[in-house]
């Protein structure tokens, strides 16, 4: 006696997406780096969709944007088995990107093709120093001379590229090598009187950091002070 088991079921794949990771990606799509693990997971059926019985997934294949990126093959394929496989997108460029995947049971039934866009940003935010109010004059390219009356802003954007940015998260700065505070996008601040380092950075949505951006202030609070000086008199005669 034996039993005839009939696999007429294909697996069913689902996409997961790990961290850094953002929500409201142009249609839907989520935003990702080229650092954010992906995760295909393949269960297979037997006689009806989502029942998990069947008797294994053989294989996973992926391609993005239409070319044939990866193929995952299960080398012990066993009934109930979930065959997960990990990848990232870590040679693709900013912008939108189509994955297409499927698997394949044991017995060959195939799934049928699952589309899904992913966000790709790996630009990170851009930041300047916005001088508000009173006077100043450039030391050198980077460097400048502020009065005690200017105020300062760091205004930051993410840039767009390819149709993708996935938005400005936060700004900090310190002044002298101290600690960083952060800073909203509202305020402004001043500086005492002398010599200031300021370095800042921002942070966009899926943690792509900004290098840190480096400027010395001189800031001057004190007018000049002027002296005359009225030597002796002196005459001297030939004679």
């Amino acid at each position: 006696i034996f039993e005839i088991i009939h696999d007429n079921q294909p697996p069913i794949t689902r996409l997961g997406t790990g961290s850094p990771q953002a929500s409201g990606g142009p249609g839907g799509a989520p935003f990702i780096t080229r650092l954010t693990p992906l995760n295909l997971t393949s269960r297979d059926d037997l006689v009806s969709a989502g029942d998990g019985i069947g008797l294994g997934v053989a294989s996973q294949s992926l391609s993005v944007d239409g070319v044939a990126r990866a193929s995952f093959v299960n080398q012990m394929p066993a009934a109930g088995q979930v065959l997960s496989s990990t990848f990232t997108l870590a040679n693709d460029a900013d912008g939108l990107r189509m994955l297409a995947f499927y698997a394949d049971d044991t017995l060959h039934n195939r799934e049928t093709l699952r589309i899904a866009t992913l966000a790709v940003d790996n630009t990170s935010p851009q930041t300047s120093l916005q001088l508000l109010g009173g006077k100043q004059f450039p030391k050198d390219a980077l460097n400048f001379f502020a009065s005690l009356d200017t105020r300062f802003s760091l205004p930051a954007v993410d840039p767009m590229v390819n149709g993708v940015a996935s938005g400005w998260s936060w700004t900090r700065y310190r002044d002298g090598g101290g600690p960083f505070q952060t800073f909203a996008a509202t305020f402004s601040f001043s500086l005492s009187e002398g010599v200031h380092t300021l370095e800042y950075q921002s942070q966009d949505r899926v943690e792509n950091l900004e290098a840190l951006r480096s400027t010395t202030v001189f800031v001057d609070g004190r007018a000049p002070s002027s002296q005359l000086s009225i030597g002796s008199s002196k005459y001297s005669s030939a004679g």
